[in-house]
């Protein structure tokens, strides 16, 4: 099977219309057998059609969600997504979540499909939201035994995994790195790496760090996340608009891979 972008982005954009529709077949349809879902990254993966369906039931079946798409940057078989999305609670409770959202594709059965989602947002800042407000707190009241109803003890515990991770401390390094290679500096961007540190950009194509920092010279970023052992910036490179994964192994103080999306 032979994919293009239009046809890479025509498979994504099925997402945000069958969620609006709630489509619950339709929208798990959308995965391939393996498919597994990130949500926030940090958490428990739910991987295989009926975790997926249980994801569904438990996160999308309830609420009103709207997809704030900002842009779309095509890697291979992967979509970065810049966007926010708006969720209007059973409670009418309205929470506006900023996050990139990647999805890898495969061809299954000759369709495009959905093998890896991941939605970069912070869980902590999304309680903040929530948890400041009466209405707030009833939202929360009703979603634990939902979680429990769909997930169980050990999905609701999964779930809240998304709290911990290295990527929220981690945003301090890939804001010095920005800034390093933003710059044009490959020493102070060198000291902020991790040994060994894998640099792709764009996306799947290695590149060394004074080449790097060469490109990179004048860009600006902005909308920084930090999700599960992972940051993810929207950055501008003179004309091109994409985004920039850093991943953490041992220490949020290094920076163990670098991937932009543009």
């Amino acid at each position: 099977m032979t994919v293009d972008r239009e046809q890479l982005l025509a498979a994504v954009a099925q997402s945000p219309k069958l969620v609006a529709a709630h489509d619950r077949a339709g929208w798990c349809g959308l995965f391939a057998i393996d498919g597994q879902i990130n949500d926030p990254v940090g958490s428990r993966p739910h991987e295989g059609r009926a975790a997926i369906e249980r994801f569904y039931d438990t996160f999308i079946a309830p609420n009103q969600l709207s997809f704030g798409v900002e842009h779309d940057v095509v890697c291979g078989m992967s979509v970065m997504r810049d966007l926010s999305i708006m969720s209007v609670m059973p409670t009418g409770l309205r929470i506006n979540v900023p996050m990139h959202l990647r999805y890898d594709l495969v061809e299954e059965n000759g369709a495009l499909k959905i093998r890896r989602l991941y939605a970069h947002w912070e869980l902590p800042q999304m309680l903040v939201q929530q948890l400041t407000s009466v209405q707030g707190w009833w939202t929360s009241l009703q979603l634990t035994p939902r979680l429990l109803r769909h997930q169980g003890a050990v999905g609701l515990f999964g779930f809240l995994r998304g709290l911990s991770g290295r990527g929220r401390a981690g945003k301090r390094a890939a804001e010095a790195l920005l800034a390093a290679l933003g710059a044009g500096d490959a020493i102070g961007a060198a000291a902020l790496l991790a040994e060994g540190c894998a640099l792709e950009v764009p996306f799947g194509t290695k590149v060394a760090l004074p080449e790097l920092a060469a490109g990179l010279r004048g860009m600006a970023w902005r909308k920084l996340i930090g999700a599960g052992d992972y940051a993810s910036a929207t950055v501008q490179i003179g004309p091109r608009r994409g985004v920039a994964l850093f991943g953490f192994d041992a220490s949020p103080e290094k920076i163990a891979s670098l991937q932009v999306f543009v």
